[in-house]
Parts: C-alpha cells; sequence; structure tokens
C-alpha cells in the first residue's frame, strides 16, 4: 500500500512516489503543494486529477491503464511517460514545459502548439502524424529525438539544436536541407528510404553517426568542419565519403559494401575499424588501400584481430605491415 492509499492529509507533500501498488485506483485532489510525482506499476490507475495546482514534475511509468491525460497544470516543466501501453492522448501542453519525454508508450494524439520554452522533445513510438506540428517556434529547443514514428518529412529544426537522434523512421524520406550552426551531436539509424543528408553547417561537432540508411550514397563534410567520432556502418548504397575530419579520434567504418574509394585525409586517429568495405574486396591484388594506409599513424586501435596480408597480397610492402592491428580483414 502506497502514501496515497493510506489515506492520510497530503495536502502539505510536496513530493510522492509511488511504485507497484495495485489498490491505487485514482488520486486525491488535495494534493494542492504536490511538485513532483512519480508513479510506477500502477496497473489500475485510469486517470489523473484535474487539480495539481503546483506540480511541476510527472514521471509515468507501466500504467497499463492511463488513458487520456486531461487538463495538465500550467506549472508543468517536465513531463516522462515510459511503458503506457494503453491509449494516451496530451491534447494540452502547459505552456511553461521545458522537457517533454513519451517512450515505449501508445501515445495515439498530441496537442500541434508545442510551448516555445520546450528543451527536450523525444517521442519514442507514435501512431498519430507529424502532419500539422511545427518545431520552427521552438525557440529555446536543444535535444530531438524521434523513433519508431510513421513520418515521411520532419518538420523543419532551428537554432538552438544540439542534438539530433533519428532512430527506425522506416518511411522518412527527406530532411531539410540544412542543419543550424548549433548542432553538436547528430545520429541517424535505420531509416531506409533516407536518400540525402542536411548539409552540416557547424563548424564543430562532437559526433556523427550514420547507420543502416541503405540508400545515401554520399557523405560530405566541409573542408574546416571538426568532429570528434564519426560512425559510418552498414550503409548499402553508400559510395563517397568526402573530406574525413583531421580532428577525429574515433573513426568507425565498416559494412559499406559499395564503398569503392578509401578515405583520405587520415592521419592521427585514436580508435579505428575499417572492415568489410568494397573497395577491399573488389580486387585483391591491388594494393592502393594498403598504400593509403601506410601513411596513417594510428596510436590506439581496437585490439581485437591481427591482420595478415599474406594471404591477400604478397609484396614487400604488405609484409612491412603484418603487424599493424586494425579490425577490418581476415585474421588467421
Amino acid at each position: 500500500m502506497c502514501i496515497i492509499c493510506e489515506e492520510k492529509d497530503l495536502s502539505d507533500l510536496t513530493e510522492i512516489e509511488c511504485t507497484n501498488c495495485q489498490k491505487l485506483r485514482k488520486l486525491p485532489e488535495t494534493l494542492v503543494s504536490l511538485k513532483v510525482l512519480r508513479i510506477t506499476n500502477c496497473d489500475n490507475l485510469k486517470e489523473l486529477p484535474d487539480n495539481l495546482p503546483s506540480l511541476k514534475s510527472l514521471y509515468l511509468s507501466g500504467l497499463g491503464r492511463l488513458k487520456i491525460i486531461k487538463k495538465l497544470p500550467s506549472t508543468l516543466e517536465t513531463i516522462m511517460i515510459d511503458e503506457c501501453e494503453n491509449r494516451i492522448e496530451l491534447t494540452y501542453i502547459p505552456p511553461s514545459l521545458r522537457v517533454l519525454v513519451v517512450e515505449l508508450s501508445n501515445l495515439s494524439k498530441i496537442s500541434d502548439v508545442l510551448p516555445s520554452t520546450l528543451e527536450v522533445f523525444r517521442i519514442d513510438g507514435w501512431n498519430g502524424t507529424f502532419n500539422n506540428l511545427k518545431l520552427s517556434n521552438l525557440s529555446a529547443l536543444t535535444e530531438l529525438e524521434l523513433s519508431f514514428v510513421d513520418i515521411i518529412k520532419i518538420p523543419i529544426i532551428t537554432e538552438p539544436i544540439e542534438s539530433i537522434r533519428i532512430y527506425c523512421l522506416k518511411n522518412l524520406f527527406e530532411l531539410q536541407d540544412s542543419f543550424p550552426s548549433t548542432l553538436k551531436k547528430l545520429e541517424i539509424t535505420d531509416c531506409p528510404k533516407l536518400r540525402k543528408l542536411p548539409k552540416i553547417t557547424s563548424e564543430k561537432m562532437d559526433s556523427i553517426i550514420i547507420t543502416n540508411c541503405h540508400n545515401i550514397t554520399d557523405i560530405y563534410f566541409l573542408p574546416s568542419f571538426e568532429c570528434e567520432k564519426f560512425i559510418c556502418n552498414r550503409n548499402d548504397k553508400l559510395i563517397s565519403l568526402f573530406n574525413i575530419p583531421l580532428s577525429l579520434n574515433t573513426f568507425y567504418c565498416f559494412g559499406n559494401p559499395k564503398l569503392l574509394k578509401s578515405p583520405e585525409n587520415m592521419y592521427v586517429i585514436d580508435d579505428f575499424v575499417f572492415r568489410e568495405n568494397g573497395f577491399f574486396w573488389n580486387d585483391q591484388n591491388n594494393t592502393e588501400p594498403i598504400i593509403k594506409l601506410k601513411k596513417l599513424m594510428i596510436k590506439k586501435i581496437q585490439r581485437r584481430r591481427k591482420v595478415v596480408f599474406k594471404k591477400l597480397f604478397k609484396t614487400p610492402l604488405c609484409r612491412d605491415m603484418c603487424n599493424l592491428i586494425v579490425d577490418f580483414l581476415y585474421t588467421e
């Protein structure tokens, strides 16, 4: 039994956490001082009260019967909903909201009007559409994450966005022409219909991850661009990588069968993985990739496999490089 079911006077409480209480069916109307509410795995709770005038943070997880979240208090700054399997409708978004996260839940409807105060917007699974939703008015948005959403084109994203994560959007066909210069982290994964990446206007980023985007053919960076981490894996139609940043500390590139040109401008990399890419397999007598690798100065590398060039090439150059540890070819 949780503190709510004990039927005590709760009017002075500012924070309540209720977990695994099957007796909880509704919340009292007397929670006038409550600022933080956390409810987890209370399967019989169906709705929230209208009278929560002081509430700032709302965390709901594992509520199997929760349906419509009606009138949320205007004071709310954070909403986090996780693993709520019933159809959930967010028909009203408070004007002061800063964080909206809905993960592994059956979100079927959301208000078309999002507040300009929103800083974090994360949706994992949505049965509705983005047809009328706008992101360009979100002047405070720094983090956007969309996954398992049926969408063809994502609304325009503007500054001051810092992090974009797009995952498993099976029908995503198009993104905007360029991303804002404030962007620091970009991840696009499992978007098989996406044909083109937006231009990256940032001068420096922390990380870029592009994986399982089977219709992207080229990835291009500006010559002066700086980035610490670049991962480019399993992109079936990727042919070319242009202007790989010299500032990379981590570079993973594997499973791109049509990548026919080895990346240039590679000098010092701490963490380097390069294997199962097209140009290494097309001509086993071609030593051009090995010659280019000879120019690399690799300080720290994943020590998974020892490259054995003797099986593929029988040249002095290759024999000199037999001790290079890189994870991209055969093992004995």
